[in-house]
């Protein structure tokens, strides 16, 4: 699966204004799935940045529907070119989440009819971690599988962890192949090698270990793991400061340097 990410309309510093680890390896995630996943169903990607790479994987999967959203309008709109750009069935639409709690937002989006809700690289404080999940809680029906990217360096993951907790969800880590955090980490994920600065200046350089993928489900047969999760996301955090020999918080994201467009493989 071979996408070109245009840039050129995103150089106004927004965090969806390029190309995060989290969306690689969610990413990533949903091409090693089988077609089943998909077909038949309906799939919603929250906080889609420029890129919409999720959904964009699930529709070339065979999801009978595909939506990306994203509550900025001007990275919709350059988020549905990069969709027209590659020929990929995905619907792409603003949906500012406080409208969505509010129960204000008479889009297509909240009609509950969705399968399967993702996000990935979407929390960036505690405020907007916990409208993330109370938008989640109003978007989806009592079978919704949702799937997640969650950055260790994001301020506000262990709050949103509990207000899915508090919301019922139960939580489960799901688990990369270590050929997809090596393709990420080495670049080997852009298609253009030929200029692997290029290709680096539109992404962070997190390793993809700093992130982890989620599952939450209303019913499950599984334990709920919402505390491991949110012990792990420390240890990860902790460990990431200590071999960058930073602080936490701080965050390259090489934005005043972005392409005009970079192309990128998922296998």
């Amino acid at each position: 699966l071979n996408f070109q990410i245009q840039f050129q309309d995103a150089s106004s510093g927004e965090t969806g204004a390029q190309l995060w680890c989290g969306s690689l390896l969610l990413a990533g995630w949903l091409a090693t799935q089988s077609a089943t996943t998909f077909h038949g169903r309906h799939i919603l990607e929250l906080g889609c940045g420029c890129s919409a790479l999720p959904a964009a994987v699930a529709a070339l999967k065979g999801a009978a529907h595909a939506m990306a959203t994203d509550g900025m309008a001007s990275l919709a709109a350059l988020a549905r070119s990069n969709m027209e750009l590659n020929l990929i069935p995905v619907t792409v639409q603003q949906l500012v989440w406080q409208d969505v709690v509010e129960n204000v937002a008479a889009t297509s989006a909240g009609s509950n009819d969705w399968d399967l809700v993702v996000f990935a690289t979407a929390i960036y404080t505690v405020g907007n971690a916990e409208l993330l999940a109370e938008c989640i809680r109003a978007l989806v029906s009592t079978d919704t599988e949702i799937v997640g990217a969650l950055d260790c360096w994001a301020c506000g993951v262990q709050e949103f962890i509990e207000k899915m907790r508090h919301f019922g969800f139960i939580a489960k880590q799901l688990h990369c192949t270590q050929e997809l955090l090596r393709s990420i980490d080495s670049g080997h994920v852009f298609a253009d090698q030929e200029d692997e600065a290029k290709c680096r200046s539109c992404w962070t350089w997190y390793p993809a270990s700093s992130s982890i993928l989620v599952c939450w489900r209303r019913h499950a047969e599984h334990d709920d793991e919402s505390a491991k999760l949110v012990g792990l996301l420390a240890d990860l955090r902790a460990d990431l400061t200590d071999a960058a020999g930073m602080s936490g918080n701080q965050v390259n994201t090489g934005a005043a340097m972005l392409p005009q467009s970079v192309r990128v493989g998922i296998w």
